[in-house]
């Protein structure tokens, strides 16, 4: 318990150790996001410069080359989720010659009320991760998803959604050892499918080709983000009912019928115009 300045006594937050979220990985891992600042680069974001982060990649891309190509021919789909800009994030992947090893999406700027899991979910059920695939009648298996970052509150937002997640270490970025426990995941063979719930992998479309299917996941991600800043609207009570009872007005001595939510008026002078308004005599 906490006390605070009235001197009462609060429940504190439970605090998140990062310990908690690096020895958890399971198997079946098919498609792994990472964070950029601090877990790519060295630096965690809040303490990064944008003109730093491309040259601590180039520094670290010696390390990083051949470890992101053994994920890659282990079988993961590799992708990149952050808060930083798209175009810090290119360039920097262009400069260290590591763009080549990711060809999951790239998700940029991805701040909103459900963290990255939220982004991380819209992607998956829009079917913009093919290496995924669904289970019949179980919708998308989150647990085939892992989320690599430095931001405990991200990990521990996409581990309440099923997401497997993995702690970097509070600075410095990824090291050997981390990439040791990430690759120990994938190379355990993956769990086959029950035969009559087998992986139903999307299958080639004329009509979903590359240029289809990245348009449906910008969507996808611009959807989100759209949500995330949309104003609050409160819903109409006469859009539920067409059928409703007319509502009579009063104005100046005339009388109006208005149905729903459809009245709309104008003041000119003492004359009221409306759609769908029936009038009627004060008699009635």
């Amino acid at each position: 318990m906490k006390t605070d300045h009235l001197g009462l006594e609060r429940p504190e937050s439970p605090t998140l150790v990062r310990e908690d979220f690096r020895h958890s990985l399971a198997a079946g891992v098919a498609v792994i996001f990472f964070d950029f600042d601090g877990t790519l680069t060295a630096t965690p974001g809040d303490r990064a410069a944008r003109r730093t982060k491309q040259l601590e990649l180039c520094e670290r891309a010696a390390m990083l080359a051949p470890r992101l190509k053994s994920l890659c021919a282990d079988g993961a789909s590799l992708g990149i989720i952050s808060k930083s800009t798209e175009g810090t994030i290119r360039s920097a992947l262009e400069a260290s010659d590591l763009a080549k090893f990711f060809d999951a999406p790239l998700v940029a700027k991805a701040v909103g009320f459900e963290g990255k899991a939220g982004f991380i979910e819209d992607l998956a059920l829009n079917g913009c991760l093919p290496r995924l695939g669904s289970i019949a009648k179980h919708g998308v298996p989150f647990s085939r998803i892992l989320l690599v970052d430095d931001d405990l509150l991200e990990l521990e937002r996409a581990k309440t959604r099923g997401i497997q997640v993995y702690a970097a270490p509070e600075d410095g970025g990824l090291q050997d050892e981390d990439f040791d426990a990430i690759s120990e995941a994938l190379r355990i063979p993956r769990p086959r499918s029950h035969p009559s719930r087998g992986l139903n992998l999307p299958t080639a479309d004329p009509g979903q080709g590359p240029a289809r299917r990245l348009s449906r996941c910008r969507s996808a991600v611009q959807s989100r983000e759209t949500r995330e800043t949309r104003p609050l609207r409160l819903p109409s009570i006469g859009r539920r009912n067409r059928a409703m009872r007319p509502t009579r007005i009063l104005f100046s001595g005339d009388c109006y019928d208005c149905f729903g939510d459809d009245f709309t008026a104008t003041s000119e002078g003492s004359r009221m115009t409306s759609r769908r308004v029936e009038r009627s005599s004060l008699s009635e």
